[in-house]
């Protein structure tokens, strides 16, 4: 039984660490035909094929260019992952109206962390702030007809400041791309 127990733990650990996670980083076919998932929406709206895979107790999700296999975005969601400055998943940090960036793909950036991660506040064009203690939920869409542009988005973060300088806005995830 020890025995077994042995060669799982052996096996675990190599599953969960071989993936470079630097963009341009290449993944191996064998990754690929063990860790695929479904396809990833690029920041910049592109779709792309991409794997999922749990690296020193952190799931990363791993988009790829399918003519080359080298890595153009990775994410991630998992509460476990910590950035160097101590940013996680769920924690609130303070940013300035220019560090708000709304995307084609509707995802909310954030400033990067000290070891270039870069911080994703919101996904389909809505964030949450944190005013007076309270978590306050932000659409950045057009109320009315529940259309989005980034332009819309711009004009809607820029009434979120009003005469502040910096707000609290959550991390729901962490992201590197391809610049």
């Amino acid at each position: 039984m020890f025995r077994v127990m042995t060669l799982l733990m052996i096996a675990v650990f190599f599953q969960t660490s071989s993936l470079d996670l630097n963009i341009g980083a290449i993944v191996s076919k064998d990754d690929i035909d063990e860790f695929k998932t479904q396809a990833l929406i690029l920041h910049n709206g592109d779709l792309k094929p991409s794997i999922e895979k749990k690296i020193n107790g952190v799931v990363y999700r791993s988009a790829y260019e399918p003519q080359n296999n080298k890595i153009v975005q990775v994410n991630t969601f998992d509460p476990n992952f910590q950035s160097s400055d101590g940013v996680r998943v769920d924690s609130y940090i303070e940013v300035a109206k220019n560090q708000i960036i709304p995307t084609e793909s509707s995802n909310i950036l954030g400033p990067k962390t000290e070891d270039n991660w870069r911080t994703v506040l919101g996904t389909d064009f809505e964030i949450t702030v944190q005013k007076d203690g309270k978590d306050e939920g932000i659409t950045l869409r057009e109320e009315k007809s529940g259309t989005w542009s980034i332009r819309k988005a711009k004009k809607k973060i820029k009434k979120l400041f009003a005469d502040q300088k910096y707000i609290m806005v959550k991390v729901i995830q962490f992201s590197k791309v391809k610049e």
